[in-house]
Order: structure tokens, then C-alpha cells, then sequence
């Protein structure tokens, strides 16, 4: 089980089973931000027993994501793999704004009768977020364009 509730995103508290985790990981996390980087850093484990462990790491997820922007250039709202309402702000995106979450994931393991450690339980805790640099989307290397083809058909683009 993954508990998301610490991230207090709306309708989404937590995700189970190894397939739908893999899923939330390839289909959310990781393309949820078009141009980013994530990192996952001093993973530490403590085995506290013979079939059980606790453990955990630092995570970066920095990078740009789409934005809409008032008439004095101010940010009115910014895409969020975990919003669908913000999903037409991938469609034909201009501005861009900086987004970077540091934090620690903490892991309860429990080893399996097959012998095979298992993550039990994993939260996600968020200790930063940044506020956003806003940045025209001409800015962006043209090595990360064009627009991946997936971010429109999320966002049913005409």
C-alpha cells in the first residue's frame, strides 16, 4: 500500500496492490510533469526483525509544468497529473511554471513466505515545495519538444 494522505490531494489517499502502485509510479509520478526530473536518494533500511524491516529515502521531483496566467501575469492555476480539471492546460501549453517537491518516503518491508521482501506499507511525506518562476514555454530546450503525443490525448485537445 502506498498512503498518499500526507500529500492531501483530493480523492486520492492511497493506492494498492504492486500493479496499481506500478501503475500510479509509470502513468502519474513519472510523466505527470512533462519537462522534470525526479531523483530518489539515501535509501536506508533497518531490519527489525526476521521477517520484517523499516526503511526509507529522500526524494526530489523538480521540474516545469503548464500554467494559466492572469492578465498582470500572475499563475491562476497549474497542471497536476492528480486534477483532471487542470488537464486542458496540456493543450497547447505557453507558460510554464517551477515546481520542485523535496521529501522522504518511509517504508514498512515484511518478508513474504516465498522469502522475498515486500513493501507493506510506503508514505510519502513532503517536507518543501517551492513557489513557482513562471517561464514561456519558447524557453524550453527544443531537445524536450515536440509535445509528447500522451499529454494530448490526456487532455482531449481538439
Amino acid at each position: 500500500m502506498y498512503d498518499l494522505s500526507p500529500l492531501q490531494i483530493p480523492g486520492l489517499e492511497k493506492v494498492e496492490g504492486t500493479t496499481a502502485i506500478r501503475g500510479f509510479m509509470q502513468f502519474a509520478v513519472l510523466p505527470g510533469e512533462p519537462w522534470s526530473f525526479s531523483s530518489i536518494a539515501n535509501v536506508d533500511v533497518e531490519f527489525t526483525g526476521r521477517r520484517t524491516a523499516v526503511g526509507g529515502d529522500y526524494y526530489i521531483h523538480d521540474g516545469w509544468v503548464p500554467a494559466e496566467l492572469d492578465l498582470d501575469g500572475e499563475v491562476v492555476r497549474t497542471y497536476s497529473q492528480f486534477d483532471p480539471s487542470t488537464r486542458d492546460l496540456l493543450c497547447d501549453p505557453q507558460d510554464l511554471v517551477y515546481k520542485r517537491y523535496n521529501g522522504q518516503h518511509l517504508y514498512d518491508f515484511v518478508k513474504n513466505r516465498r522469502g522475498e521482501w515486500k513493501i507493506h506499507v510506503f508514505v510519502s511525506s513532503p517536507t518543501f515545495v517551492s513557489a513557482g518562476e513562471v517561464v514561456s514555454v519558447d524557453q524550453i530546450s527544443p531537445a524536450k519538444k515536440p509535445w509528447h503525443p500522451m499529454f494530448d490525448a490526456m487532455a482531449d485537445c481538439p
